[in-house]
């Protein structure tokens, strides 16, 4: 089976910027409430507003936009399940731990986290899973603050031998 990659269309993406930016005003007056303080949620959060919401100058390219190419389309995203079905993963972070998964960040995160973040993360942060994803944005970019985010991923990273 051959599938293609196809990157999100950059014309669709400011679109799905504002869509985050809304979402993520909310989780950070949410997690203030609840949160105030955990340093892992705060650098977790500052992660995703600095890489994807930095201010935008009129005659700078946002930092997403240059690394578009680097994210898949939603058609994309959705088609790679037919190389790995999700049908039989854990749903949330509790199933995941009371099954036995091992939690810890996958292996291509660790070699490249903000590469995976983008070709990996950000598609399920915008769009689910699935078209059968129960879940929302609000609830994902949540899960990622709190149970993930970049923190753990950059934890992993080997330290380059110089």
């Amino acid at each position: 089976m051959n599938i293609t990659f196809q990157s999100i269309n950059k014309k669709e993406l400011p679109a799905e910027l504002l869509r985050l930016k809304a979402e993520l005003r909310i989780l950070r007056k949410e997690l203030a409430l609840t949160h105030s303080g955990n340093l892992r949620v705060e650098r977790n959060l500052h992660f995703l507003i600095k890489e994807l919401l930095p201010e935008i100058k009129e005659h700078s390219e946002h930092r997403l936009l240059q690394r578009s190419d680097e994210i898949p389309s939603k058609e994309a995203h959705y088609g790679r399940n037919l190389l790995m079905p999700v049908s039989g993963l854990p749903q949330s972070p509790e199933e995941a731990a009371a099954s036995g998964w091992d939690t810890s960040v996958s292996a291509a995160s660790r070699k490249d986290p903000i590469g995976h973040f983008y070709q990996d993360v950000l598609p399920w942060l915008l769009w689910g899973n699935d078209t059968a994803d129960s879940t929302d944005m609000h609830q994902r970019l949540k899960a990622f603050v709190l149970y993930g985010g970049i923190e753990a991923a950059q934890s992993h990273v080997k330290p380059q031998l110089t």
